[in-house]
């Protein structure tokens, strides 16, 4: 479901099996797999990860979010959220933790949780627009981005702020994903059914104007950044067939376009 890369590390969350397999970056090598299971031994599945410090954070669907040491590769803490957490980040000596909507809910998941990390407690739940999922960051201005897909019907998916230092929640535009790098926001707006959503933009995080650049996508699913380059790779996804990734420089200049797999995620970059 989620790979992240910490360090010399990939954590890789395997959801459906309940592990989460790390491996070291130049070989690829599984260095430990982490076996989840709850108090009755059932397994349990990992969503998605950030980190702060010497340690990988994880969220699962028992409704909680542990804490790995990156050295010793043992989980050395557990707090219990509630309901179906998501995609994560931190910014100020906090953690920001998406409340999904998951299908089973007859309410509820509309929230941030926002977690202290220095006492691994909870401090508050942020009201946001329904459904924050899948994306979530911290941009270098300091701030967190994360997009609520609403009910998939009649609440559109939006990109909200949250300021770090107030807590204070703005929404900013209709947005699918999201990558940043700098003062530049890489926005992908795409929604099925809806034809004129296919649409990437990038936003000045400075002067908050916003750059259409529409390409003609049939189906644009994954945006990434290379950070070292600042290239943007967005991939053309297809669910039946082989997808296609687009590469573009900073200012929306096509580099090159090649094809990945079936169904492809996104884009993942190690730094030597």
């Amino acid at each position: 479901n989620d790979l992240y890369i910490y360090g010399s590390k990939m954590y890789i969350a395997v959801s459906t099996s309940g592990k989460i397999e790390v491996l070291n970056t130049k070989g690829a090598n599984v260095i430990k797999t982490l076996t989840l299971k709850n108090e009755a031994e059932q397994p349990i599945s990992p969503r998605f990860f950030t980190a702060a410090g010497d340690n990988v954070y994880f969220t699962a669907y028992d409704g909680t979010v542990s804490r790995i040491d990156t050295t010793s590769l043992e989980i050395t803490g557990k707090l219990n959220l509630g309901g179906f957490p998501e995609a994560l980040t931190n910014a100020n000596g906090k953690l920001y933790i998406n409340q999904s909507k998951y299908y089973t809910m007859p309410d509820g998941g509309n929230t941030i949780s926002v977690v202290d990390i220095a006492t691994f407690t909870k401090t508050k739940d942020l009201e946001v627009l329904l459904n924050p999922s899948e994306v979530s960051l911290t941009a270098d201005n300091g701030k967190v981005y994360f997009v609520s897909v609403g009910d998939y019907a009649d609440l559109r998916p939006t990109l909200q702020c949250i300021d770090p230092q107030t807590d204070i929640v703005t929404q900013i535009c209709l947005a699918s994903k999201v990558a940043n790098k700098g003062n530049k926001m890489y926005i992908l707006y795409s929604e099925w059914g809806v034809e004129d959503s296919k649409e990437i933009s990038v936003l000045d995080l400075t002067t908050g104007t916003k750059f259409i650049d529409s390409k003609q996508f049939s189906n644009p699913y994954t945006i990434d950044i290379d950070p070292t380059s600042g290239n943007v790779y967005i991939g053309d996804v297809s669910y039946s067939s082989m997808s296609d990734m687009y590469v573009f420089d900073s200012e929306g200049n096509l580099i090159n376009t090649f094809e990945t797999g079936i169904g492809t995620a996104g884009a993942f970059f190690v730094t030597q």
